[in-house]
C-alpha cells in the first residue's frame, strides 16, 4: 500500500487554509457589527443627555443660547472622534483581508498587507498617479492612472500583471500582485524556518538558496559518515509557495517516496517527515 495514501493532498490543505479565512472574516464582520451598534448606542445615551440639559433651566449660568452653542460644539466634536474610531476600524478589517486603497497627495495607493502562518510580515506599496491634470473623484474609476512608483521586488512581473489587467480589471490585478507577494513572502518563511532548524541539527543538514526570489532551495542530508542526500526543490511558480519539481540525489529506492512529500508539503514540515527529524 502507498504510504502517503492518507495524507493530506495539496488541494485539502488549500482548502483547510480557505475554510480558515473564512472563519477569520466571519468573525471580523461580527466585530464590525458590535462596533456599529455601540456606536449606535453611544450616540443616542449622548443625545438624550443633551437634549435633558438642555430642558434644564439654570440662570445662574450661561444664557440659553450660549448654552445650546456649547452643546452642538462638544456633539461636533464626539462626532468627529466617532468617525475617527470608526476609519481606524473599517482600516483594521481591510488590512485583514490583506489589501487597502489611499490616497497620498495626488497618488492613488494599494497597500498589500503580507503574511504566512499566523505571522504578519512587511507591507509593500504601489502609488498610482493620474495622468492629466487635475482631481478624479470616482474612486473606483482607475482608467486615468498610471503605475508611477513601487516597492514590490523586481522578481515580481509587475509590468506583465498589469499589460494583463491595469485598470480595466483592478480586482484580478491586485488579487495577482497579492499572491506573488505572499508566495515569495512564504518561500523565504519556509527557507528562514529550515536555517533555524539546521542550526539545531549540529551540522547533520544544510539549507541554501541562490536567488532572492527563492526560485529554488537545496537542503543536503547527511545520511552516513561519507554519505548525503541532496534535495533539490523548484519552484517554477513564482505565485506559489509550493515547489512545482523535486529532484534527489543520489536517486534511490529507498527515497521515491520523499518526492512526493516535499511536493505536498512545506518546509520545514516536508523535511521532518520525510526525514523524521
Amino acid at each position: 500500500m502507498d504510504p502517503n495514501l492518507f495524507l493530506p493532498t495539496r488541494q485539502d490543505q488549500v482548502k483547510a487554509e480557505l475554510a480558515e479565512l473564512r472563519k477569520r472574516l466571519s468573525r471580523a464582520n461580527e466585530e464590525k457589527e458590535k462596533l456599529k451598534r455601540e456606536i449606535m448606542e453611544e450616540d443616542i445615551a449622548y443625545i438624550a443627555t443633551v437634549k435633558l440639559s438642555s430642558e434644564i433651566k439654570d440662570t445662574t449660568r450661561d444664557k440659553a443660547s450660549e448654552l445650546l452653542d456649547k452643546q452642538q460644539e462638544i456633539l461636533s466634536q464626539l462626532m468627529e472622534a466617532v468617525k475617527a474610531r470608526c476609519v481606524q476600524e473599517l482600516i483594521g478589517y481591510y488590512r485583514l483581508a490583506g489589501q487597502t486603497l489611499f490616497t497620498f497627495q495626488r497618488y492613488r495607493g494599494i497597500r498589500f498587507e503580507t503574511f504566512y502562518g499566523q505571522t504578519y510580515y512587511e507591507p509593500y506599496y504601489l502609488l498610482l498617479l493620474p495622468i492629466m491634470k487635475g482631481q478624479i473623484t470616482d474612486r473606483t474609476d482607475f482608467s486615468g492612472f498610471e503605475i508611477s512608483k513601487h516597492t514590490i521586488p523586481n522578481f515580481i512581473p509587475v509590468e506583465k500583471i498589469s499589460k494583463a489587467f491595469f485598470p480595466r480589471d483592478m480586482n484580478a490585478f491586485i488579487r495577482v500582485l497579492h499572491d506573488f507577494l505572499l508566495a515569495y513572502v512564504g518561500r523565504r518563511a519556509q527557507y528562514e524556518a529550515m536555517q533555524a532548524l539546521c542550526g539545531q541539527t549540529n551540522a547533520q543538514t544544510s539549507v541554501t538558496t541562490h536567488e532572492e526570489s527563492i526560485k529554488s532551495i537545496t537542503i543536503v542530508q547527511k545520511t552516513g559518515v561519507d554519505s548525503f542526500v541532496v534535495v533539490d526543490l523548484i519552484y517554477e511558480n513564482l505565485a506559489d509557495d509550493f515547489p512545482t519539481k523535486v529532484k534527489l540525489s543520489p536517486e534511490d529506492r529507498e527515497h521515491e517516496n520523499k518526492t512526493d512529500i516535499f511536493l505536498r508539503n512545506r518546509l520545514p514540515e516536508a523535511y521532518k517527515l520525510a526525514f523524521s527529524a
